[in-house]
């Protein structure tokens, strides 16, 4: 199982590990509630959401094994930014025949810049749509900025 983790791309090992460890915070979160508070109101949301974190590493997991993503290269070619606080709004990735926009990408990019290369990892049954001649596309599994080559 590790030797097969190892072979995932980067990116995917670590979404499956922040997945996998907030699972774990929230077990350790019902741990302190049941030794402080005891309350049953309690509990039940932390079983919750350890189950849905862990439940997410799994498909993530079992997603990498089979190999069921789809995995776009390209130059970004614009970046929009919010305009008080200057997140990354949208990506525009110019691949070889078409752009992709990246809606709210949920991977924090640093330093990205016009010109660099992109890598956007997504599931094989993700919703892509077409707005203005992009293919846009709302759900990613990871995105990564290349680095050397």
């Amino acid at each position: 199982m590790k030797d097969k983790f190892r072979q995932f791309p980067q990116v995917l090992q670590k979404q499956i590990l922040i997945r996998f460890t907030a699972g774990i915070v929230t077990l350790l979160m019902l741990v302190i509630i049941l030794l402080y508070r005891g309350g049953l109101e309690l509990m039940f949301p932390c079983i919750g959401f350890s189950a849905i974190f862990f439940i997410s590493a799994l498909q993530l997991y079992a997603r990498c094994d089979e190999k069921n993503y789809v995995v776009i290269k390209g130059t970004c070619t614009e970046i929009e930014k919010t305009g008080l606080r200057r997140k990354v709004k949208d990506i525009y990735v110019k691949e070889d025949q078409f752009t992709v926009r990246i809606v709210r990408p949920s991977m924090k990019l640093r330093s990205l810049n016009v010109g660099d290369r992109i890598i956007i990892y997504l599931a094989d049954n993700a919703p892509v749509y077409e707005m203005d001649g992009c293919k846009v596309i709302c759900n990613t599994l990871a995105v990564e900025k290349e680095y050397g080559s």
